[in-house]
């Protein structure tokens, strides 16, 4: 009874250490070799299984087992396997041996028993599922002895460890490459990413979102966000002259904010193609960049009452009737 003791303690080290691994590939290494270790086998192997295809591939612990060398063979053959058919049809199903589906007899009839079992001296195999998408199932191997039942108990109680760590793993590389291509695309753009880790904590941030950090917030290297930024819904923007950022969130797992840096000074040819004189082009400029009439006229060394006057002449010509939407046009932005 302390014997099971001991082996559910180490399998659930096991799991736990499963649950930490970076990579698929660490955790094929870390699940192969810790189940060697703890059921007492001879080989262990992860099969990336294709059936329709007749493609498999087998990555085996320890790497030097003897049936490595005869993989294509074994692929070959895998349509006589006496296990594939019954994990193809139930993957959910518990670890299975030979002895649970197929009598001695029978399996040493079989040519791929004759051809790749006997002379690698795989006399008995448990296999299980974790994985369906791809499809893996994974075979222990033994020469001396079957699997007793406390083995396949163990293996039982680690299965469902397996695949959920997997499709962590699979997840978050799922959400990096997500994460890189909303990088690239945005910051073809000029954009720049942040990834919030919670309570305006910043977790990543894209190179453009560092540069812009630092340029209206001076925050380039703080682990939180600017106090304006905190706690932001929908989207914000913030006005200099001749410049505008906005930033805008978004509701994801983990949220995002996403940075966007524009001029907010009209382009002068765009403006003598939309029909403004020079003088009306340089009181819409002065709109779009946030300042006031007064502001405006004492800039041009101008009356209010003329920047006024301008302005009508400039909803008149752009078929506007107020500022938000003179400066938007003679942005491109309507």
């Amino acid at each position: 009874m302390e014997l099971v003791h001991t082996d559910l303690r180490k399998a659930l080290a096991m799991a736990a250490e499963w649950h930490e691994a970076p990579s698929h590939e660490v955790l094929r290494d870390l699940s192969n070799e810790g189940l060697n270790e703890l059921v007492g086998i001879d080989a262990t192997g992860w099969n990336i299984l294709d059936l329709p295809a007749g493609k498999l591939e087998v990555i085996a612990f320890p790497e030097d087992a003897a049936f490595n060398r005869d993989l294509p063979l074994l692929e070959s053959l895998i349509e006589q396997h006496p296990l594939v058919p019954h994990v193809m049809a139930s993957p959910d199903g518990p670890p299975i041996t030979h002895s649970d589906v197929i009598s001695r007899r029978e399996l040493e009839r079989r040519q791929i028993y004759q051809d790749f079992f006997r002379p690698h001296e795989i006399r008995y195999q448990m296999v299980f599922v974790f994985s369906v998408d791809p499809f893996i199932p994974v075979a222990m191997n033994r020469r001396d002895r079957d699997f007793t039942r406390r083995q396949r108990e163990l293996v039982t109680l680690l299965r469902p460890h397996l695949g959920s760590a997997y499709r962590t793993i699979a997840e978050r590389d799922r959400a990096a490459r997500r994460l890189a291509a909303l990088e690239r695309g945005l910051e073809e753009r000029g954009g720049g990413v942040i990834l919030l880790s919670g309570h305006g904590r910043i977790e990543h941030r894209s190179p453009v979102a560092r540069k812009l950090l630092d340029r209206w917030f001076a925050a380039a290297g703080s682990e939180r966000l600017p106090h304006a930024l905190i706690g932001l819904r929908g989207s914000r923007s913030f006005r200099r002259p001749g410049t505008q950022l906005t930033v805008v969130a978004v509701d994801t797992d983990p949220p995002l904010l996403l940075l966007n840096e524009s001029s907010s000074r009209p382009d002068p040819e765009r403006l003598r193609e939309l029909g403004l004189t020079r003088r009306e082009g340089e009181v819409v400029t002065g709109v779009a960049t946030g300042l006031t009439d007064a502001d405006i006229g004492a800039e041009l060394f101008i009356s209010t009452r003329t920047v006024q006057k301008h302005l009508e002449h400039v909803y008149r010509k752009l078929g506007v009737r107020d500022r938000d939407s003179a400066a938007a046009v003679a942005l491109g932005r309507e």
